[in-house]
């Protein structure tokens, strides 16, 4: 393994460790949990080429790395064709969908993504569901990120019609600075005839698997 592809292996392998930990992540995870055939010397070399790359930043002095906006989307375009809903959560949402119910469309997303899910009907007809999950991830521990993400909810009439503005996509992801809902989280979103129907989180989100969820269901509602 050579060059991009390993740089890219790396990175992925950082996304992954990251999504399950949500903690730095070191040359000697990568090597010890994901197989690499290489010291850690030599992925520490990689993991610099990545930094310099913006894929990858250290939150604080001797820390370990984790992805940057760049390096999320970068993971994304790369493994997105690869996900594969299992049959049980497929048919959980092709249930719930028989009746055009986006109420228990979310509940089931809130449910298999373990984050927050809204619908938007419209400005003054917002439905929020998962929020205790939302509030379950290390980054929303602190106080002033509570109070961040509630002003969000609060004020989600405010958000929605710049989000609907925004999305050119079926299925589309805002993180980090241009996310309307705030630097600190990200969103995929995609927009049906009924409604904006999104699943919410902290930056650190598992984007190609919801964006699988989030496409099926726009394929069987559109």
């Amino acid at each position: 393994m050579k060059g991009e592809s390993r740089k890219n292996a790396i990175l992925s392998a950082i996304c992954q460790e990251y999504l399950k930990t949500a903690q730095p992540v070191g040359s000697s995870v990568i090597v010890e949990k994901y197989g690499f055939d290489l010291s850690s010397a030599t992925i520490r070399n990689e993991m610099t080429l990545l930094e310099q790359a913006d894929l990858i930043i250290q939150p604080h002095t001797s820390a370990g790395r984790i992805p940057s906006k760049s390096g999320w989307l970068t993971y994304f375009v790369a493994k997105k064709d690869e996900i594969k809903l299992a049959d049980k959560e497929l048919g959980e949402l092709e249930n719930s969908l028989k009746d055009k119910d986006l109420r228990q469309v979310a509940k089931i997303l809130a449910a298999k993504s373990g984050l927050t899910v809204f619908v938007g009907f419209s400005p003054t007809d917002t439905f929020f569901t998962g929020l205790s999950n939302l509030f379950k991830q290390p980054e929303f521990q602190q106080i002033n990120m509570v109070r961040a993400v509630s002003e969000i909810v609060d004020h989600l009439e405010e958000v929605m019609p710049r989000v609907l503005s925004e999305i050119t996509e079926p299925v589309q992801i805002f993180l980090g600075d241009n996310n309307p809902f705030g630097v600190n989280s990200g969103v995929v979103v995609t927009k049906t005839d009924q409604a904006l129907l999104g699943i919410l989180g902290p930056i650190r989100l598992d984007y190609p698997v919801n964006f699988k969820r989030l496409e099926y269901i726009y394929q069987n509602l559109k």
